[in-house]
């Protein structure tokens, strides 16, 4: 069989993130958090996502990217076309032995990579980064940093380094094309995964298994289970994690909180599910929620303020019938659950996806819940989950 590296689009926009590096006065940027990793080089590999310091991107403002990475991890390089091609290899000796006569023709490639690389290879991740700066005369820059401390690891004193986990932010919350077709997957998983689990629960013993059946679900959809809050009348969603052995009864309302991956993109998603008729009070509260997340999602613009879509809820569901209403948080969704810098006076951009968390909690009367995914549109949004916001009824 032919060896064919796969061509894929690149998920960053290195553009925008060079300009986002001017305008914080930042020479380069050192990301070593798997999503970080993941968005710049294309790297996926599990010693990537389980094991800390297998890769690194130094991401220069002008010139040649570096990817710094370990043997193992070369072999995402196998697989695909790299969007970074100048590597630095860490290794200590040798990790894959290659003493067959007859080797694949992705093996072969994998061993003239390695041995390529291998007479300049650095024993820690610390000093391939050192070398990579020296090699573009960067070992006196102004050096943005997604783990502050790492900083301090490196064998270079005259580093000046900066915070840029919002820098990156910044720029990974506006979604490429790429970005936006595994985010439109992931809502859509998760939300079948989450509703298919919660119409189980009269015939599920606890919400544990609740819990399980949407684990397996989401899993069974290539999708991957971060968590699944809920709380009932009794038991308010402050306190979900605590009374998972709960064994749910007939007339009671839960709130549904899902969140999950698809090809490490997030899902997010929140309903209230009624086993039941439900009561006057849950009805009527839920409709003005309702209410206010039509005011949120009609308010979400380019360059409208999170806190302007966040009080038009707010100001919604109040005037609906629901005054003691409080919570409400937009935020952007993406490779991070909350996927904007966490600054002051954020705003809503053309193709960030966001998400209008709607949110009750009352101890003594339960937790209500509604959030839906959607793209922001300068022509007008797009829904990425199904925007059905009615009340879960389970027969």
């Amino acid at each position: 069989m032919t060896f064919v590296r796969r061509r894929l689009e690149p998920l960053a926009d290195y553009e925008r993130l060079r300009a986002a590096l001017r305008r914080h006065k930042l020479d380069a940027v050192i990301c070593s958090l798997p999503h970080n990793v993941h968005y710049l080089a294309g790297i996926d590999s599990p010693p990537l996502w389980h094991f800390p310091g297998y890769a690194h991107v130094l991401f220069p403002a002008e010139g040649t990217p570096a990817l710094v990475c370990s043997v193992l991890t070369l072999n995402s390089l196998a697989e695909m076309e790299p969007w970074i091609p100048e590597v630095y290899l860490v290794s200590r000796g040798e990790v894959i032995l290659y003493l067959a006569e007859e080797l694949l023709e992705s093996e072969r490639y994998l061993r003239q990579l390695r041995d390529a690389l291998a007479p300049e290879a650095s024993p820690t991740p610390f000093e391939a980064l050192a070398k990579a700066l020296r090699d573009r005369r960067l070992t006196a820059g102004r050096i943005g940093f997604d783990e502050p401390g790492l900083a301090g690891r490196l064998p270079l004193e005259t580093l000046q380094p900066f915070d840029a986990t919002d820098v990156l932010r910044s720029v990974r919350m506006i979604k490429t094309a790429p970005e936006i077709v595994r985010l439109r997957q992931a809502a859509r998983i998760n939300e079948e995964a989450a509703l298919e689990a919660v119409r189980l629960i009269p015939f599920l013993p606890t919400i544990e298994e609740v819990v399980a059946r949407y684990r397996a679900a989401i899993a069974l959809r290539g999708g991957e289970a971060k968590y699944l809050l809920t709380g009932s009348p009794h038991h308010t969603g402050t306190f979900q994690h605590q009374f998972r052995d709960y064994a749910p009864a007939r007339g009671e309302f839960f709130m549904v909180d899902a969140l999950g991956t698809w090809q490490h993109y997030h899902g997010d998603f929140g309903r209230t599910a009624v086993w039941g008729v439900p009561e006057r009070t849950v009805h009527q509260r839920f409709a003005a929620m309702q209410r206010g997340f039509e005011a949120g999602y009609a308010a979400a613009r380019p360059g409208v303020p999170f806190a302007t879509i966040a009080e038009a809820v707010r100001e919604t569901t109040r005037r609906e019938g629901f005054p003691e209403f409080v919570a409400c948080t937009p935020h952007s969704v993406g490779l991070e659950h909350t996927d904007n810098p966490r600054t002051p006076g954020q705003v809503a951009h053309h193709n960030m996806t966001m998400n209008i968390d709607i949110v009750y909690m009352e101890a003594g009367f339960g937790a209500l819940h509604l959030e839906d995914t959607f793209l922001v549109r300068q022509e007008g949004n797009e829904l990425l989950t199904s925007g059905n916001t009615e009340l879960v009824l389970i027969a």
